[in-house]
C-alpha cells in the first residue's frame, strides 16, 4: 500500500476541507504523510514497521504546529489511534471522526486559547518596556536575548557610568537592578523614598 495514495483517499472520505500533504520525512522509502483539516487539524499518518505487531497497520496521531507546541499542558493526553491497512478509506475516515478528532480538536482549541493568552501577555510586556524606555529618555537599550532565551529586558546606561544596570518586565512588575556611585546613592534613595510615600 502506498502511503500517499491511502492518505489522499482518506482525505476524500473525510469530506470538504480535508487534504493530503507530504509527511515529515523524505526519501525513496517514505512511509509517512499528513492529513490537514478545514479548521487547521493535522494528523500524522505513518506505516510503522516496529514493533512487529504494528505490521499491516496505520498509525494516526494528532500533530500541532511549532507555534502551539510550547503551550501544551504538562499532562496533555496525546490523541492517537491505529487502524488496519486492510480497512477501506471510508471506514478509516469514520474511525478518525469517532476515535481521534474529538480529542484532537479539544486539545487544539485549548492550545489556541493558551497561545492567545500568552500573546496578549507578551504584548503587554512589550508595551510596558516601550513606555519605560521612553521615560528613560534614550538612556536605555532593549535586550531581546539573554543566555540563549528570549527576554523582555533593557540595559540602563553603560557599565562604568555613575548610573548603570538592567531592568526586566516581569508580569505586573518591572524589576530594576541598578548600580550607582557612592555620591549618587543618597539621591537615588530620595527618589525611592518619594515613590514609597506616594504609593503608601
Amino acid at each position: 500500500m502506498d502511503i500517499k495514495t491511502i492518505t489522499r483517499e482518506i482525505a476524500a472520505a473525510l469530506g470538504d476541507g480535508w487534504k493530503a500533504a507530504p509527511g515529515w520525512y523524505e526519501g525513496p522509502t517514505v512511509r509517512d504523510a499528513r492529513l490537514i483539516g478545514p479548521e487547521g487539524e493535522e494528523i500524522h499518518v505513518t506505516m510503522p514497521t516496529w514493533p512487529p505487531a504494528m505490521a499491516g497497520r496505520l498509525n494516526l496521531s494528532a500533530s500541532y504546529g511549532a507555534d502551539l507546541r510550547p503551550h501544551m499542558p504538562y499532562n496533555a493526553k496525546r490523541a492517537e489511534i491505529t487502524v488496519s491497512q486492510a480497512k477501506s478509506a471510508a471506514v478509516i475516515a469514520r474511525d478518525i471522526e469517532r476515535r481521534l478528532l474529538p480529542d484532537l480538536r479539544n486539545l487544539l482549541y485549548t492550545l489556541r486559547e493558551r497561545k492567545a493568552q500568552s500573546d496578549e501577555y507578551e504584548a503587554g510586556r512589550q508595551t510596558t518596556l516601550a513606555a519605560v524606555l521612553e521615560a528613560l529618555g534614550g538612556h536605555g537599550e532593549a535586550v531581546t536575548q539573554r543566555h540563549g532565551r528570549e527576554t523582555v529586558e533593557a540595559r540602563i546606561g553603560r557599565y562604568g557610568n555613575p548610573v548603570h544596570g538592567d531592568l526586566e518586565v516581569m508580569g505586573d512588575e518591572v524589576k530594576f537592578t541598578l548600580r550607582v556611585s557612592l555620591a549618587l546613592a543618597p539621591e537615588l534613595a530620595r527618589c525611592i523614598a518619594t515613590l514609597l510615600e506616594r504609593t503608601s
